[in-house]
């Protein structure tokens, strides 16, 4: 069963709509809301990002070469908060989680981008 949190890979579109391609994505539906048969809200993980120029939204998560020991992440990401996808739940394939904070800050983002 996927929670809130979980790093998955999904097939998503770029910010274009455009290059379906699997991508790592972490879960923002909250768990009580994500059924297995049902779909899921998604926020795009991306290696695409300038470090020195990183915009609020854009929140960096831990990663390693060998694969995060929680996130799962090999190459340096952060969360496009941004970029949402609807995604079926069936689809989403988990490799990780973010840690609390960051999973708090990436809800915090998408709560301000919202409002």
């Amino acid at each position: 069963m996927l929670r809130q949190g979980d790093v998955v890979l999904v097939v998503l579109l770029d910010p274009h709509g455009q290059n379906p391609k699997s991508r790592p994505a972490v879960v923002v539906s909250a768990t009580k809301d994500i059924r297995p048969s049902g779909s899921i809200v998604v926020a795009a993980i991306s290696t695409r990002f300038d470090a020195k120029a990183l915009p609020p939204h854009h929140i960096l998560v831990p990663s390693d070469p060998a694969g995060h020991r929680i996130t799962g992440l090999r190459r340096p990401s952060v969360v496009k908060c941004d970029w949402l996808r609807v995604v079926p739940c069936a689809d989403a394939k988990p490799i990780g989680r973010l840690p609390g904070g960051h999973l708090l800050a990436v809800m915090e983002q998408i709560a301000n981008l919202s409002s």
